[in-house]
């Protein structure tokens, strides 16, 4: 039989050499030190990559789990040998995730760490213990954010637990644009890639989307094929529909040239809810067409806006110069960012620049939400005339119940 080799620095190591005094302990106190002790074990379990021996007492393992209870009393081929003769093998689990199996078992409690939610998630849904389930579960959603989903998501290709993946998939999709920065983005495996680029809705572009696949394939050559499967596929869909609302400018419009905007958006006096930005649309139309195809610049900046005088002076959150064709069609050009949070004394203050127009374009007058029962205020900050943006997408925080930290 192999040498047992039970985990250093642990207290059923300690007590195997040490055997404590057991009088003076609760009857939950006396259970815990049976966990992985040899005193009167009947059954002994191989675990891990390493084979490291670890002792369990049936009597007290059927009674919390049926999947043990079916081991050593039904069919199972370790419930027709001895235990003590014939080690039962886990090779998908631990030993200390499996550890915190067997004190579930005994005494109804285990440690739960950012570092083996999952692989106790995993090893509690295998041994069927429906309350266990439900604390790491808990502890996930309560935990998981914007921070560390991607290595969370990364670490659930060992498992394949399908609510983890829908919380991830659900917080990548919200932020993508964010999520597409993060260094981990470029270090997942190609599965967990083709998950994120297979989602329908994502508060985001294709062009975002393949921009962070090409990115993804520059550092992972070794799978390129895979990846540019990957790429195809995105190639063939027409557009992502997006998770956050549309408010539309319902005010007038007009024609002018060298259009400047400058408008503040912000909650709601009194509102108490927070708001997330994810982009604006600015209507494109010349008033007269030309022979030779026309472009215009477009420079927007975004900015954070703090009602508190120490924050006045912020640096832009966004900058960015786009070159479009325009014509006397009216095309609206949709721009996303990285979610930007309002709300709680923080504002977003938007400046649009429109130039190198020869004929006047088209712009809206000042901002008119048709949707005034949502607590946001536009207010058009620029002391010139001319509105030239038509929406802007919001999310509100409660929508889907998704915790939307950000670390």
């Amino acid at each position: 039989m192999t040498t047992p080799k039970p985990i250093n620095g642990t207290p059923e190591a300690d007590q195997q050499q040490n055997p404590p005094s057991t009088t003076s302990r609760s009857a939950m106190g006396r259970l815990e030190l049976l966990v992985n002790s040899e005193l009167f074990a009947d059954v002994v379990f191989s675990v891990g990559s390493d084979e490291t021996l670890m002792y369990g007492h049936k009597a007290i393992l059927t009674m919390a789990s049926d999947v043990f209870r079916a081991q050593f009393t039904g069919s199972f081929r370790e419930s027709r040998e001895n235990g003590q003769e014939h080690e039962i093998l886990v090779v998908d689990i631990e030993p200390p995730v499996f550890t915190e199996i067997l004190r579930y078992a005994y005494c109804d409690k285990a440690t739960i760490s950012a570092d083996n939610v999952l692989h106790l998630l995993y090893a509690a849904e295998k041994y069927l213990l429906t309350k266990l389930i439900k604390k790491c579960t808990e502890f996930a959603e309560e935990r998981l954010c914007e921070a560390n989903v991607l290595e969370i998501f990364e670490q659930n290709r060992s498992y394949e637990l399908e609510d983890i993946n829908r919380k991830c998939l659900d917080i990548i999709c919200l932020n993508p644009i964010r999520m597409f920065g993060d260094e981990n983005f470029l270090t997942l495996d190609s599965k967990s890639l083709d998950l994120i680029a297979g989602c329908e809705r994502m508060n985001c572009q294709l062009s975002h989307l393949l921009k962070a696949i090409d990115a993804w394939l520059k550092i992972n050559e070794h799978d390129a094929e895979r990846g540019n499967v990957i790429r195809d596929k995105v190639l063939k869909r027409p557009k992502l529909e997006y998770m956050c609302q549309n408010i539309q400018n319902f005010s007038s419009g007009r024609y002018q040239l060298d259009i400047t905007t400058e408008m503040t958006v912000e909650t709601a006096k009194n509102s108490g809810k927070n708001f997330y930005i994810y982009g604006i649309a600015i209507p494109l139309k010349m008033k007269q067409h030309l022979n030779a195809p026309q472009t215009v610049n477009i420079d927007l900046s975004i900015t954070r806006q703090y009602e508190f005088a120490a924050f006045k002076s912020q640096k832009p959150v966004l900058i960015k110069r786009l070159t479009i064709p325009v014509s006397t069609f009216v095309h609206v050009e949709e721009i996303m960012f990285a979610r930007q949070k309002i709300g709680n004394g923080i504002g977003l203050n938007i400046q649009i620049r429109m130039s190198n127009a020869f004929w006047p374009m088209f712009c809206m007058d000042k901002f008119t939400s048709d949707q005034p029962d949502v607590e946001l205020h536009f207010s058009d900050s620029s002391s010139k005339e001319g509105e030239a943006i038509c929406r802007v997408f919001v999310l509100q925080n409660n929508v889907n119940n998704i915790n939307i930290l950000t670390g």
